[in-house]
């Protein structure tokens, strides 16, 4: 298996499409409750017919992506595609492009120690043809999207919410974003600058670790197993694990009642990041303490 060939700097741009990749299944508190299962059914309640609820990983090598039959199945029978994002919006490259950039023009090196900076340079240079001057006013969650594509081993990439965007274009299913692109990236502006720039090094003194947790965060979820997913990340030292509260738990509050209506009015098929779904403040149990029954689909 070998490394992506080096993308363009253009290319690079659009890796914003999947910037909430291994970085958002962030830690939750896991519970008793069966979580070997991606997928799951919600009924009762007051609700007609079912919908389902799939957690995703935002991005995956393409020989490891799979799409079961039950989620095939749930797919079919299925009126609404509910997503983090409509990407079906036109607009939306154009707008993830213009948040992609600090407001200020404001450029990572500044933020970093001058050996650091060359380092970093010398690092964007080599696999994308661009160094700071041009990179390094992006907003360091869209680099750190940038890096995760140059350090993982594979092929070609797929990516979870392109194949259900895909699907539900192609049968004509209408698609709920449960957020817009302008709410997600300024969740990055509630964490420290210096903090995120402090990642960025680290990603590139040690591409290995980054790797070697990317593979397991993959492990967990071919074995479909989202509590292994949870304690893949426990294991790491990433900052982002200090804010849950922002990156999951307000998130999964304010998905409950915009998931309720949608499942009142349509049969609906809920893609969302794998890490929103277990724990005491995660999805699963939020739906069932609101009165809702969670059935684990397993093949």
């Amino acid at each position: 298996m070998k490394k992506l060939e080096k993308p363009s700097f253009r290319e690079c741009t659009k890796l914003f499409m999947i910037v909430f990749t291994i970085i958002i299944l962030s830690p939750v508190t896991t519970t008793a409750d069966d979580n070997t299962s991606l997928l799951y059914r919600v009924s009762g309640n007051g609700l007609e017919q079912p919908s389902w609820i799939y957690g995703t990983i935002h991005m995956i090598c393409a020989e490891d992506f799979f799409i079961s039959d039950a989620v095939s199945e749930a797919l079919k029978s299925s009126q609404k595609m509910v997503m983090e994002l409509d990407m079906s919006d036109p607009q939306m490259m154009q707008k993830m492009q213009g948040l992609a950039m600090h407001p200020e023009m404001k450029n990572i090196s500044d933020f970093m120690k001058p050996e650091d900076a060359e380092a970093f340079n010398n690092y964007l240079t080599s696999r994308f043809g661009a160094g700071l001057e041009h990179i390094g006013m992006m907003k360091p969650f869209v680099i750190a999207s940038m890096l995760v594509m140059t350090q993982i081993n594979c092929d070609r990439v797929e990516s979870y919410e392109n194949y259900f965007l895909t699907y539900a274009i192609q049968n004509g299913i209408n698609i709920k974003g449960l957020e817009t692109i302008e709410f997600q990236a300024g969740l990055f502006d509630n964490i420290p600058y210096e903090l995120q720039v402090k990642e960025l090094v680290a990603m590139i003194n040690d591409p290995e670790k980054g790797l070697a947790e990317f593979e397991q965060l993959v492990h967990c979820y071919k074995n479909q197993d989202i509590n292994c997913l949870y304690e893949a990340i426990k294991e790491s030292d990433s900052y982002i694990r200090d804010f849950e509260e922002i990156l999951l738990t307000e998130r999964n509050k304010n998905w409950v009642p915009l998931l309720e209506k949608i499942m009142t009015e349509h049969q609906s098929f809920i893609a969302v990041g794998a890490g929103h779904l277990p724990g005491a403040k995660g999805l699963l149990y939020l739906l069932k303490e609101a009165g809702y029954t969670i059935e684990a689909i397993k093949e």
